[in-house]
Parts: C-alpha cells; sequence; structure tokens
C-alpha cells in the first residue's frame, strides 16, 4: 500500500509539472530499479509501471530474463554509461537505451542492431555541467564529435535516435556550472547550434531526481 502511495505521489508531480509547463502530458516516467530485485521491479508492474531502467550490463540481463515470464508487457531501459564490448548483451534485450556517449559506441550500436535486426531507440548523452564524474559528450568542446555520434545514429536503420539526454547538477559544487546556466543549453538549443539538417528527433530529453534544486521541467520530456 505504501508503494502504490509512492507512486501515486510521483505521479501527481509529474502532472503537476506538465500542467505548469504547459504540457498537454506529463514526462514519461521510468522506474529505475538498479537497487531492487526482480520481486520488486515486478510488484511495480503490478501497480502499472511499464517502463524500467538498470545501469549495469549483467544485471540487467539477468533482471530481464527473470521478468519474461510477466503478463504485463515492460520497455527496459539501459540508462548506465556502456562499454563497447558489453553492447551486444545490452541490446539484445532493451529497448531504449539513454548512454551512447561517443561516436565509437553509435558505430558499434548501429551495427550491432543492423546484425540483430533489432530496432533500439537511442539517446545521445551530453554532459551539460562540466563535471568530470558524469559521462557524456559536452556541447560545446565535443561539438564534432556530437554532431558525428547523431548522425551515426541517425543513419542506421535499427536506430530510433530519440534526441539528448543529460542530467542537472547536484546542487551547487565547485567546478560545476550552475542549474540555470546548464538550463540555458537546452537540447533543442544544442541541436540547433549544431546545425544538423539529417536527424529527425522523436523527442528531447534531461533526467533529474525528483527535489534536485532547479531541475526544469521546461526543458524535458
Amino acid at each position: 500500500e505504501r508503494r502504490a502511495q509512492r507512486l501515486d505521489a510521483v505521479r501527481a508531480q509529474l502532472s503537476r509539472a506538465a500542467e505548469t509547463a504547459g504540457r498537454d502530458t506529463p514526462p514519461s516516467l521510468v522506474a529505475v530499479t538498479k537497487t531492487v530485485g526482480p520481486a520488486t521491479t515486478a510488484a511495480l508492474a503490478d501497480l502499472g509501471c511499464s517502463d524500467f531502467g538498470e545501469n549495469r550490463a549483467d544485471a540487467f540481463r539477468a533482471k530481464v530474463d527473470a521478468l519474461a515470464g510477466l503478463d504485463a508487457p515492460l520497455r527496459w531501459h539501459f540508462i548506465g554509461h556502456l562499454q563497447r564490448n558489453k553492447a551486444r548483451r545490452v541490446l539484445e534485450r532493451c529497448d531504449v537505451l539513454h548512454s551512447v556517449d561517443s561516436e565509437r559506441l553509435a558505430g558499434a550500436v548501429a551495427r550491432i542492431t543492423s546484425e540483430l535486426e533489432r530496432p533500439v531507440g537511442a539517446f545521445v548523452e551530453v554532459n551539460l555541467t562540466g563535471e568530470p564524474e558524469k559521462h557524456g559528450l559536452d556541447p560545446g568542446a565535443d561539438a564534432a564529435e556530437l554532431a558525428a555520434t547523431l548522425a551515426a545514429l541517425a543513419e542506421a536503420p535499427h536506430v530510433r535516435l530519440e534526441g539528448i539526454m543529460a542530467m542537472g547538477p547536484l546542487g551547487r559544487r565547485e567546478g560545476a556550472r550552475a542549474v540555470e546556466d546548464v538550463f540555458d543549453l537546452t537540447p533543442k538549443g544544442i541541436i540547433d547550434a549544431l546545425d544538423l539538417k539529417a536527424p529527425i528527433f522523436r523527442r528531447t530529453a534531461a533526467h533529474g531526481h525528483f527535489g534536485r534544486e532547479g531541475f526544469s521541467w521546461e526543458e524535458t520530456s
């Protein structure tokens, strides 16, 4: 019962955020289940959650396989840093990959999805904050590679290029861009600055945790 109440509270917060931002529909909710087991994930599915995120390749495979027999259709998101030598084992099972952070990884994703003949959604990860512990391409310093990474995914026949994935800063930290500066670097602004002609994005996105200072719902999906 408590889990259902907390889930309802999160959904209500998303609805309020959408209304504040002038949107007809709330942002998509992906339940990150990296710290819980298959039983808890299955319980969330029973409560109506359909999208789940994991960040470690081996644990991801194990959980997807453990829950393969559920009646409810689940969409699996891989949200962690992905090494190229583990890309195949993730792409065999994930529906959406959130962390393509290099042109070389984009090439591997394009090749493997074609070999598998399996469609996968993909976001290109950018580092908006300048924090060294975060992965992702810098929209300024890495602009050429960012453009090439987007183009490689856009041209891949089995990849749905979803857009940009980014995370805001954890409060105010020395050496990190401030929240208000980060969200001046909106996904649309990044794409416009690159002057790309080929890629057509299904959506743009930014990731964040509830309660994070200054998190901008207006620029997310």
